[in-house]
């Protein structure tokens, strides 16, 4: 049989040598992460955000509140 150039370069396995003739195998695919956590970490980063516009609009009101109550006392009480 004659040896392709591709052939020729391929390592002889001998009873005697220390490597082991096998297959290149694939390596396995990662599992894939459950539906599940994808969807939890999704309903926990849309509650942070919630949480953040809530506390700013309250924060807001609270805001023009006081203003409106500051605004009422220079001006002397206008009823």
């Amino acid at each position: 049989m004659n040896k392709n150039p591709i052939q020729s370069n391929l390592p002889e396995f001998k009873p005697s040598s220390m490597t082991s003739e096998r297959l290149y195998q694939h390596p396995k695919p990662a599992p894939k992460p459950h539906w599940l956590s994808n969807f939890s970490a999704f309903l926990l980063l849309i509650s942070i955000f919630i949480g953040l516009a809530a506390m700013f609009t309250y924060a807001a009101d609270q805001e023009a509140a006081y203003q409106a109550e500051a605004i009422a006392k220079a001006v002397g009480g206008a009823k």
